[in-house]
């Protein structure tokens, strides 16, 4: 039920005094859900015990009724048409191996851990930050924030302020690559970062 940040999308979900709170873009219907709405749920399945901490789903018999009664045919439904698989447990838990991956590469690069991080992108626009903590995605301790489109914000600020180039250039210039898949340690690395933690 995937779909880009677009009308009718699940963009947050909440759950409060057993009543499911959707949120969706454009206060539409929901069709599917996007990226920020699969951290939300993902964050909230686990606090629940919905899934467990090596992604699979929970046995309906251990689940309360409310959440019990969502839970059909290996998939746990947020409304009546739009569920999350154990399939899209595993891509997710897949993506954020390879997230904590590049970080800690980063990190050991570095010789330090992050004091902060920046979420960026269309998905950086609707996302919680709570929700890539509480999914491990990100460091706990970082000071972490959603900063949006920030591409496209670098190359506005360029255009009205072309001195900038300079700095631009110097960061370029500073930047080093890191590849991952050339580490002797990736494929253990990512194995070993593929539970929720």
């Amino acid at each position: 039920c995937g779909m880009e940040y677009n009308t009718g999308a699940i963009a947050h979900l909440s759950w409060d005094s057993n009543m499911l709170s959707i949120e969706t873009v454009g206060k539409k219907a929901p069709v599917g859900i996007c990226g920020s709405g699969i951290c939300d749920a993902l964050a909230f399945m686990l606090s629940r015990g919905i899934i467990k901490r090596d992604g699979s789903f929970a046995e309906r018999a251990e689940l309360p009724d409310a959440f019990a009664s969502r839970v059909r045919n290996g998939r746990f439904y947020l409304t009546g048409t739009v569920y999350i698989s154990q399939n899209d447990v595993r891509a997710f838990q897949l993506a954020r191996a390879a997230i904590k991956c590049a970080i800690d590469a980063v990190c050991q690069a570095a010789g330090e851990k992050p004091s902060a991080i920046y979420v960026s992108g269309g998905f950086g626009s609707g996302v919680f930050v709570t929700s890539l903590k509480m999914l491990s995605v990100i460091p706990d301790d970082a000071d972490t924030k959603a900063v949006g489109n920030s591409a496209l914000l670098g190359a506005e600020r360029l255009l009205l302020s072309p001195e900038l180039i300079c700095d631009a250039q110097a960061i370029a210039k500073r930047a080093v690559s890191i590849p991952l898949a050339l580490s002797d340690s990736f494929g253990e690395d990512f194995i070993k970062r593929i539970n929720f933690e």
